[in-house]
């Protein structure tokens, strides 16, 4: 016999939304015109210009999304930035994620026309995939192995000769790290979300030294925009091809998407939030009788649709 009770201890966070539209003239959400080959990578913005990084092509877009100009580009593009009247993109033509089979280069295009200019290659074996510039550098990030705990930032000289590999202690995060920004004197470095982490920002200080993780957007593109912070959102399919979007994120950095609990990693959680489910086994007032088998395992899918993670059993007099 067993009595099953379910007490919940349930911790819960509401943090309520804000909607934006028509603060200064700015529309909450922006959507770039068209859909293309291949999901969001990366956007920039300067002035009353957007350019979009999608996978197979680039894209300039006025602030209400519509298309300015445009070119096809080598798969798999990567987060861009603006500089000057240059815009330029981080390019893997390998595998990602590997020690050595990552193929990577810088494209630099003319910033209004998108016509190609230049092409650096990087030895970045675990493929190049996103890249921001502050003064007279460029700041280069991607992919990461699974075995890595640390995430790198490569910096370049305006030739993109190496200056330095910059060592993240970030632990691990899935695919390594996607977009980059730097943004009112510090880095942003957009992260997904998977393997029990969730998706969000490295907010990286100017020397390195100091590193936050927040929960949030930012994984497919930053832009600022007439002094108000956007991220990216991507959706799509193959056979209907893929969108890009921007929306208003004036509390991205907020405390309240503050990530402090431990990473997941290699299995084991350590103080993660627990949500637990009591469960009395044997006890003298009767209750259900089931075995150990579909129906233990149905009982538990049971719990897991209700929002439980893990369970307390009581063997009271059960033995």
């Amino acid at each position: 016999m067993i009595n099953m009770k379910l007490s919940a201890l349930v911790v819960g966070v509401v943090v309520g939304a804000l909607a934006h539209a028509g603060i200064a003239g700015l529309p909450a959400t922006i959507k770039c015109e068209g859909s293309y080959g291949g999901h969001l990578q990366g956007t920039d913005a300067r002035g009353t210009n957007i350019w979009w990084s999608f996978t197979k092509k680039i894209v300039r877009t006025d602030l209400s999304g519509r298309v300015l100009a445009s070119c096809d580009a080598p798969s798999h593009q990567g987060d861009l930035c603006v500089k000057g009247d240059t815009l330029y993109v981080a390019v893997n033509r390998g595998r990602f994620n590997t020690e050595t089979n990552g193929n990577s280069f810088v494209y630099s295009f003319d910033a209004m026309t998108l016509a190609q200019k230049k092409v650096w290659p990087l030895d970045m074996p675990m493929g190049a995939g996103g890249m921001t510039w502050k003064d007279d550098r460029f700041y280069v990030v991607g992919g990461l192995t699974p075995t890595r705990r640390c995430n790198y930032v490569h910096e370049y000289d305006k030739d993109f000769n190496l200056v330095k590999r910059h060592v993240l202690n970030s632990g691990y995060t899935v695919l390594g790290i996607q977009t980059a920004t730097f943004m009112d004197g510090e880095f942003l470095f957009g992260i997904y979300g998977g393997r029990g982490n969730p998706g969000g920002i490295l907010r990286c200080s100017a020397d390195f030294k100091s590193l936050r993780r927040y929960t949030g957007g930012g994984s497919v593109g930053f832009a600022k925009i007439n002094g108000r912070i956007y991220t990216g959102c991507t959706s799509g399919n193959k056979e209907k091809g893929w969108t890009g979007s921007l929306s208003l994120s004036d509390n991205l950095l907020g405390d309240e998407n503050l990530f402090s609990n431990t990473w997941y990693e290699k299995g084991v959680f350590t103080d993660a939030p627990i949500n637990a489910a009591k469960v009395e086994i044997g006890t003298a007032s009767g209750g259900v009788n089931f075995k150990f088998g579909n129906s233990w395992r149905k009982r538990m899918k049971s719990l897991a649709a209700k929002g439980y993670n893990a369970f307390f059993m009581d063997m009271a007099d059960g033995f």
